[in-house]
């Protein structure tokens, strides 16, 4: 899961700003009008006149697709899931991403990296920060690894005073606010690719194993080398709805605890009240997911979803560009890829293309993906890391395109 936090604001387009008749620009906010509260089809109002719901509360949220991850094809996940954009938990995916025997642990995670001090976030209601989740400082991994998953504490107690060690890392002193939390921290960027919790131990379930950004590893590219990352939370921590950036989709496998998911596929986005703070690329949804509310956010109550909770051993894939929420229900620890294959790469390179605009990185990466073989393997099983970098060899597997019907 990932910002862009190193490209630039986006073009205009589909963003929230049009021209104002002084040829400045304006910032639309959905569902401010007071004449139709964002539904009434006025000038200037993003969406048409919709009924709103009447009677019996709607159903809004399905369960997400479970599937084993021992009897799920690889064809399968491509043509019923990747490609239709719909999202599936692979029970039992978890163990896909270990050799076997050498699962992560928080002694493992201890031993190899709690001396390294790292940046937590924590939700704040009205921030306008990708996901609501702003910086709070730092702290050592070691303090974050020592609350087990199953503890049922908020994760606040004994947190930073201001003294001593807490103090010297930068930590700043909890008033009672949301729990710290550690947020897609990447451990080839911080433990070096060579990190013996990735060479020997991780690998890449085969669903994933088409990851063109690992194919161009190595050329001074933004994200190459930012997955897996690692994610831990006390109970209670939570990132609000946020898109992924660039068009990646992205898969998380759940070590530790429980997690509950809220997500949407990409085309109820604007039922959702996106906007774009100045010079943002990814927008902060207004839409509160559980409880939409009637009159400042009415088209969310049309919106339909898909909700989980998801369980230690458990992996979730997002497909590209859905909105989604999670709350840690206990502790947790979790690992994550973003990632782009053929089954994206058109949504990836538009993103990458509006960013080129201001960021010169996103137009080089861009032209990178741009030239890379589309196919995917037709055989595939998990890769090793040490070998991700250079997969697939070539002549090692026959390629193919998906079944056209299904894009």
């Amino acid at each position: 899961m990932h910002e862009s936090a190193g490209f630039g604001a986006s073009a205009d387009v589909g963003r929230g700003i049009t021209p104002d008749s002084s040829g400045g620009r304006k910032r639309q906010r959905p569902g401010r009008s007071p004449e139709d509260n964002g539904l009434g089809g006025s000038e200037g109002s993003p969406l048409p006149r919709v009924p709103l719901p009447r009677g019996p509360a709607c159903v809004r949220f399905q369960a997400i697709d479970e599937r084993m991850a021992s009897t799920l094809s690889y064809e399968d996940f491509i043509e019923t899931y990747a490609l239709r954009g719909r999202p599936v938990v692979l029970k039992g995916g978890a163990s896909l991403c270990f050799e076997e025997g050498n699962a992560w642990s928080r002694e493992a995670l201890r031993v190899e990296a709690g001396h390294k001090v790292v940046p937590v976030r924590r939700w704040v209601p009205d921030s306008v920060s990708w996901a609501r989740l702003e910086k709070a400082g730092q702290m050592p991994l070691e303090r974050l690894l020592s609350q087990p998953a199953t503890d049922t504490t908020s994760g606040q107690e004994g947190a930073g005073k201001g003294t001593g060690e807490a103090a010297a890392c930068g930590q700043i002193e909890m008033d009672g606010g949301d729990p710290l939390y550690l947020h897609d921290w990447s451990l080839p960027q911080n433990l070096g690719v060579a990190s013996p919790l990735l060479a020997g131990k991780f690998r890449v379930p085969k669903f994933f194993a088409g990851d063109l950004l690992q194919r161009l590893a190595g050329r001074g590219l933004p994200y190459t080398d930012s997955w897996p990352s690692l994610f831990i939370g006390p109970k209670g921590s939570r990132s609000d709805t946020h898109i992924d950036s660039f068009g990646s989709h992205f898969w998380m496998a759940l070590l530790e605890g429980k997690k509950r998911w809220l997500l949407y596929p990409k085309e109820e986005a604007p039922l959702l009240y996106p906007i774009w703070p100045e010079g943002c690329h990814d927008p902060v949804f207004e839409a509160d997911l559980d409880n939409p509310d009637a009159t400042r956010t009415p088209a969310a109550l049309l919106a339909k979803g898909f909700s989980c909770v998801l369980e230690a051993g458990d992996l979730l894939f997002v497909p590209a560009g859905c909105p989604h929420r999670v709350e840690n229900l206990t502790g947790t620890l979790a690992l994550s890829c973003n990632y782009v294959d053929a089954t994206n790469i058109d949504m990836s390179l538009a993103a990458l293309q509006d960013q080129a605009f201001t960021d010169p990185q996103a137009a080089a990466l861009a032209s990178a993906l741009g030239n890379c073989n589309r196919k995917l393997a037709r055989r595939q099983e998990e890769v090793p890391w040490t070998m991700l970098k250079k997969w697939p060899r070539e002549g090692e597997v026959a390629e193919w395109l998906p079944n056209p019907r299904v894009q």
